[in-house]
């Protein structure tokens, strides 16, 4: 990372600490990308339905049931990030970041930088401050099994300031009658179901899920692919 976007993320890192409580950072353990319209590709699944990496200066929102593997695309995105030399920002909105399965995802979780926000904190300010800053180029916002909870004009706030970076933001939000976004602001929404569980030697080893493309701004929506969550061995 340059000297002066590392300075812009550590003064917006500063005002968070300053806002929202000095427990809010943790780091669990820095050269950023050029500005392309999008992140890296390399997870097969995103490629074939997208096309193209992940978008900048955009929302997109990953939804899925528990175990549908929303969780684990974007802890995927994430290490491809970091692989690419990338700054990422991990907003754990209800702390339930699980760290041991996002090392088995390929997350280099000594370099990943976590907000944990203090529970009468406004995750969506934060992640406007986040974005802001200049320092990260992805941040992603885990609402956890409840919608985040937005005041009136939040998104829509969130939305311009995503648009002026070159921050890719993601939220990942549970599926339900509410959304964890306001749809309007989201450019891209990518929806992950479980289709069927993989056993071997009548061992859980994970399961296949479906990546759909229900909304796409920026181009064609409805494309389908499967991918394989796969859960740590156990040791015997």
């Amino acid at each position: 990372m340059s000297s002066g976007r590392k300075a812009s993320l550590n003064a917006a890192l500063a005002e968070i600490r300053q806002r929202w409580g000095t427990q809010a950072l943790q780091k669990l353990g820095e050269e950023a990308g050029a500005d392309h319209p999008c992140l890296p590709g390399g997870l097969p699944a995103l490629d074939e339905t997208l096309g193209t990496g992940l978008p900048r200066r955009r929302i997109t929102e990953v939804c899925g049931t528990p175990t549908s593997g929303a969780t684990t695309l974007a802890l995927h995105l994430v290490a491809l990030a970091q692989q690419a030399g990338l700054a990422v920002v991990w907003l754990d909105v209800r702390h339930l970041l699980p760290v041991a399965y996002a090392a088995h995802c390929g997350v280099a979780v000594s370099e990943l930088l976590v907000v944990r926000p203090e529970p009468d904190a406004d995750p969506l300010e934060i992640a406007g401050d986040l974005v802001l800053s200049g320092g990260a180029d992805l941040v992603v916002a885990a609402a956890g099994p409840e919608p985040l909870e937005a005041r009136p004009g939040a998104w829509q706030k969130l939305a311009v300031r995503v648009a002026k970076s070159n921050t890719a933001l993601v939220v990942t939000s549970p599926v339900g009658d509410k959304p964890s976004s306001d749809q309007s602001h989201v450019s891209l929404r990518l929806r992950v179901e479980r289709t069927r569980w993989l056993w071997e030697d009548e061992i859980l080893a994970g399961w296949e899920s479906r990546l759909t493309v229900v909304k796409n701004k920026l181009g064609p929506a409805g494309q389908s692919a499967l991918f394989t969550v796969t859960l740590p061995r156990r040791r015997p």
